[in-house]
């Protein structure tokens, strides 16, 4: 055997084993399962309600979709998001308050 190809073998088998390992780790690695209790819970609501909150005071739902600043729209996906996370945690689709384009 050369020199040269006992280090090749060497390479092919850590990519080998480090190949394995990524698809064994990944495998278990895709639940998406979430479980949000006691303070934890109250914040992310909190967080919802303050962020819906900040929707209504910038006038969002007042302003015609086309005048909507980018601020506005900002704010209105990270309120989105916010309520994304609740109804994850509650398993319940309907909760949180909804904006008027989603009625």
């Amino acid at each position: 055997m050369s020199p040269s190809v006992k280090p090749m073998r060497m390479l092919w088998a850590v990519l080998t084993v480090g190949c394995l390992l990524a698809l064994i780790v990944g495998a278990g690695c895709n639940k998406h399962e979430v479980t949000v209790r006691g303070d934890a819970r109250a914040v992310l609501s909190g967080s919802m309600t303050d962020s819906y909150q900040a929707v209504l005071r910038s006038g969002y739902e007042d302003t015609p979709p086309a005048e909507r600043t980018w601020q506005q729209m900002y704010m209105a996906e990270n309120f989105k998001q916010w309520r994304y996370f609740v109804r994850a945690t509650d398993a319940d689709a309907t909760a949180g308050p909804t904006l008027k384009e989603e009625r």
